[in-house]
Protein backbone atom coordinates (compact mmCIF):
# COMPACT_ATOMS: atom_id res chain seq x y z
CA UNK A 1 0.00 0.00 0.00
CA UNK A 2 1.07 3.59 -0.53
CA UNK A 3 0.58 6.35 1.99
CA UNK A 4 -0.14 9.83 0.72
CA UNK A 5 3.09 11.88 0.83
CA UNK A 6 1.04 14.95 1.68
CA UNK A 7 0.20 13.47 5.05
CA UNK A 8 3.59 14.60 6.30
CA UNK A 9 2.06 18.09 6.12
CA UNK A 10 -0.98 17.12 8.18
CA UNK A 11 -1.60 19.92 10.67
CA UNK A 12 -3.39 19.76 14.00
CA UNK A 13 -6.52 21.44 12.70
CA UNK A 14 -6.98 18.93 9.87
CA UNK A 15 -6.23 16.00 12.16
CA UNK A 16 -8.71 17.20 14.79
CA UNK A 17 -11.49 17.78 12.24
CA UNK A 18 -11.17 14.28 10.81
CA UNK A 19 -10.91 12.56 14.21
CA UNK A 20 -13.67 14.51 15.94
CA UNK A 21 -16.12 14.07 13.10
CA UNK A 22 -17.54 16.16 10.37
CA UNK A 23 -16.13 13.97 7.60
CA UNK A 24 -17.92 11.11 5.91
CA UNK A 25 -16.85 7.52 5.27
CA UNK A 26 -14.18 6.54 2.80
CA UNK A 27 -15.30 6.55 -0.83
CA UNK A 28 -13.52 4.22 -3.27
CA UNK A 29 -12.79 4.15 -7.01
CA UNK A 30 -10.96 1.48 -9.04
CA UNK A 31 -7.73 2.46 -10.79
CA UNK A 32 -7.14 0.20 -13.83
CA UNK A 33 -3.57 -0.51 -14.92
CA UNK A 34 -2.51 -2.06 -18.20
CA UNK A 35 -1.10 -5.54 -17.65
CA UNK A 36 -1.27 -5.20 -13.85
CA UNK A 37 -3.80 -5.70 -11.09
CA UNK A 38 -5.95 -2.61 -10.54
CA UNK A 39 -5.29 -0.25 -7.66
CA UNK A 40 -7.85 1.47 -5.46
CA UNK A 41 -8.20 5.21 -4.82
CA UNK A 42 -9.96 6.44 -1.67
CA UNK A 43 -10.87 9.78 -0.15
CA UNK A 44 -13.27 11.42 2.28
CA UNK A 45 -15.54 14.44 1.98
CA UNK A 46 -17.15 16.60 4.67
CA UNK A 47 -20.54 15.28 5.80
CA UNK A 48 -22.15 18.44 4.39
CA UNK A 49 -20.78 17.82 0.92
CA UNK A 50 -21.19 15.35 -1.94
CA UNK A 51 -19.47 14.67 -5.24
CA UNK A 52 -21.88 14.46 -8.15
CA UNK A 53 -21.30 13.70 -11.80
CA UNK A 54 -20.93 16.86 -13.86
CA UNK A 55 -23.23 15.49 -16.55
CA UNK A 56 -26.12 15.08 -14.10
CA UNK A 57 -26.06 18.56 -12.59
CA UNK A 58 -29.53 20.00 -12.20
CA UNK A 59 -30.13 23.06 -14.34
CA UNK A 60 -31.27 25.07 -11.31
CA UNK A 61 -28.14 24.36 -9.24
CA UNK A 62 -26.42 27.67 -8.47
CA UNK A 63 -23.12 27.84 -10.32
CA UNK A 64 -23.86 24.79 -12.46
CA UNK A 65 -23.04 26.33 -15.87
CA UNK A 66 -19.62 27.52 -14.73
CA UNK A 67 -18.90 24.18 -13.07
CA UNK A 68 -19.88 22.20 -16.14
CA UNK A 69 -17.59 24.21 -18.38
CA UNK A 70 -14.69 24.22 -15.96
CA UNK A 71 -15.11 20.50 -15.36
CA UNK A 72 -14.48 19.87 -19.03
CA UNK A 73 -11.36 22.05 -18.89
CA UNK A 74 -10.13 20.19 -15.82
CA UNK A 75 -10.52 16.85 -17.55
CA UNK A 76 -8.45 18.03 -20.49
CA UNK A 77 -5.77 19.47 -18.21
CA UNK A 78 -5.43 16.63 -15.73
CA UNK A 79 -5.80 13.86 -18.31
CA UNK A 80 -2.32 14.78 -19.51
CA UNK A 81 -0.86 12.70 -16.69
CA UNK A 82 -2.85 9.60 -17.60
CA UNK A 83 -6.06 7.79 -16.81
CA UNK A 84 -8.98 9.56 -15.24
CA UNK A 85 -10.06 8.20 -11.84
CA UNK A 86 -12.95 10.56 -11.11
CA UNK A 87 -14.39 13.91 -12.08
CA UNK A 88 -17.36 15.66 -10.58
CA UNK A 89 -18.77 18.69 -8.81
CA UNK A 90 -18.46 19.28 -5.08
CA UNK A 91 -21.92 20.28 -3.86
CA UNK A 92 -22.91 21.50 -0.42
CA UNK A 93 -25.81 19.61 1.18
CA UNK A 94 -26.60 21.56 4.34
CA UNK A 95 -30.15 21.08 5.68
CA UNK A 96 -32.74 23.71 4.79
CA UNK A 97 -30.49 25.37 2.21
CA UNK A 98 -30.55 24.95 -1.58
CA UNK A 99 -27.73 22.74 -2.89
CA UNK A 100 -24.88 24.85 -4.19
CA UNK A 101 -22.01 23.88 -6.45
CA UNK A 102 -18.80 24.94 -4.71
CA UNK A 103 -16.15 23.60 -7.08
CA UNK A 104 -15.26 20.90 -9.55
CA UNK A 105 -12.77 18.15 -8.80
CA UNK A 106 -10.76 15.76 -10.98
CA UNK A 107 -8.29 13.02 -10.03
CA UNK A 108 -6.09 11.19 -12.54
CA UNK A 109 -3.35 8.55 -12.36
CA UNK A 110 -0.43 7.69 -14.62
CA UNK A 111 1.58 4.50 -14.29
CA UNK A 112 4.95 6.22 -14.82
CA UNK A 113 8.18 6.33 -12.88
CA UNK A 114 9.55 9.56 -11.48
CA UNK A 115 7.86 12.80 -10.47
CA UNK A 116 4.97 14.33 -12.47
CA UNK A 117 5.86 16.81 -15.20
CA UNK A 118 5.04 20.18 -13.64
CA UNK A 119 5.64 22.09 -16.88
CA UNK A 120 2.87 20.12 -18.60
CA UNK A 121 0.39 21.65 -16.13
CA UNK A 122 1.51 25.25 -16.69
CA UNK A 123 0.32 25.59 -20.28
CA UNK A 124 -2.71 27.59 -21.44
CA UNK A 125 -1.90 30.67 -19.38
CA UNK A 126 -4.39 32.91 -21.19
CA UNK A 127 -6.38 34.91 -18.69
CA UNK A 128 -3.97 34.47 -15.79
CA UNK A 129 -4.26 37.41 -13.40
CA UNK A 130 -0.75 36.70 -12.13
CA UNK A 131 1.94 34.08 -12.77
CA UNK A 132 1.06 30.57 -11.52
CA UNK A 133 2.26 29.87 -7.98
CA UNK A 134 4.30 26.64 -7.87
CA UNK A 135 5.04 25.27 -4.39
CA UNK A 136 7.34 22.30 -3.76
CA UNK A 137 5.63 20.75 -0.72
CA UNK A 138 8.06 17.84 -0.51
CA UNK A 139 10.34 15.82 -2.77
CA UNK A 140 7.20 13.99 -3.98
CA UNK A 141 4.45 16.62 -3.90
CA UNK A 142 3.93 19.92 -5.77
CA UNK A 143 1.01 22.36 -5.61
CA UNK A 144 0.13 24.71 -8.47
CA UNK A 145 -2.26 27.62 -7.79
CA UNK A 146 -3.64 29.80 -10.58
CA UNK A 147 -5.98 32.77 -10.47
CA UNK A 148 -7.54 33.59 -13.82
CA UNK A 149 -10.17 35.95 -15.20
CA UNK A 150 -12.77 34.12 -17.31
CA UNK A 151 -16.05 34.87 -19.03
CA UNK A 152 -18.69 32.35 -17.88
CA UNK A 153 -21.25 31.19 -20.48
CA UNK A 154 -23.99 33.79 -20.90
CA UNK A 155 -22.22 36.34 -18.72
CA UNK A 156 -21.26 39.85 -19.76
CA UNK A 157 -18.53 40.42 -17.19
CA UNK A 158 -15.35 38.53 -16.38
CA UNK A 159 -15.27 36.44 -13.20
CA UNK A 160 -12.34 35.17 -11.12
CA UNK A 161 -11.45 31.48 -11.43
CA UNK A 162 -9.20 29.70 -8.95
CA UNK A 163 -7.62 26.40 -10.00
CA UNK A 164 -5.42 24.37 -7.67
CA UNK A 165 -3.57 21.23 -8.68
CA UNK A 166 -1.66 18.77 -6.51
CA UNK A 167 0.90 16.61 -8.35
CA UNK A 168 1.99 13.63 -6.26
CA UNK A 169 4.55 10.93 -6.88
CA UNK A 170 3.41 7.65 -5.30
CA UNK A 171 5.16 4.29 -5.33
CA UNK A 172 2.77 3.23 -8.12
CA UNK A 173 2.98 6.29 -10.35
CA UNK A 174 1.86 9.91 -10.61
CA UNK A 175 -1.41 11.11 -9.10
CA UNK A 176 -2.88 14.52 -9.98
CA UNK A 177 -5.72 16.31 -8.19
CA UNK A 178 -7.33 19.37 -9.81
CA UNK A 179 -9.87 21.70 -8.23
CA UNK A 180 -11.57 24.74 -9.76
CA UNK A 181 -14.01 27.27 -8.31
CA UNK A 182 -15.59 30.55 -9.39
CA UNK A 183 -17.18 31.29 -6.01
CA UNK A 184 -15.82 34.47 -4.43
CA UNK A 185 -15.96 33.10 -0.82
CA UNK A 186 -14.06 30.00 -1.93
CA UNK A 187 -11.43 32.10 -3.72
CA UNK A 188 -10.86 35.10 -1.49
CA UNK A 189 -11.93 33.79 1.92
CA UNK A 190 -9.43 30.94 1.97
CA UNK A 191 -12.16 28.33 2.34
CA UNK A 192 -11.50 26.76 -1.03
CA UNK A 193 -7.78 26.33 -0.50
CA UNK A 194 -8.31 24.81 2.94
CA UNK A 195 -11.00 22.42 1.70
CA UNK A 196 -8.94 21.28 -1.29
CA UNK A 197 -5.87 20.74 0.87
CA UNK A 198 -7.73 18.63 3.41
CA UNK A 199 -9.40 16.45 0.77
CA UNK A 200 -6.04 15.86 -0.88
CA UNK A 201 -4.29 15.10 2.40
CA UNK A 202 -6.91 12.45 3.11
CA UNK A 203 -6.46 10.78 -0.28
CA UNK A 204 -5.01 7.30 -0.67
CA UNK A 205 -3.94 5.00 -3.49
CA UNK A 206 -2.83 1.41 -2.99
CA UNK A 207 -3.30 -2.24 -3.76
CA UNK A 208 -5.90 -2.83 -1.06
CA UNK A 209 -8.58 -0.50 0.32
CA UNK A 210 -8.22 1.01 3.75
CA UNK A 211 -10.80 -0.08 6.29
CA UNK A 212 -10.81 3.32 8.01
Amino acid sequence: MSANPLRSFWNRKADRVHKDGGWGPLQSWPVPREGKDPLVFQMRLPLTMELIDIGTLAANSPGAPESVEQGALEIAQVARVGGLILTGALRETKPDTPPEILATMTVAFSDIAGPPDVDAHLADADGDVRPPEVEKLSDRATRISRLQSVLPPGAEELSPLLTIQYLIQSRYGAVAYAYATTGAPMIFGGGGRELFRMITEGGYIGERPQAY
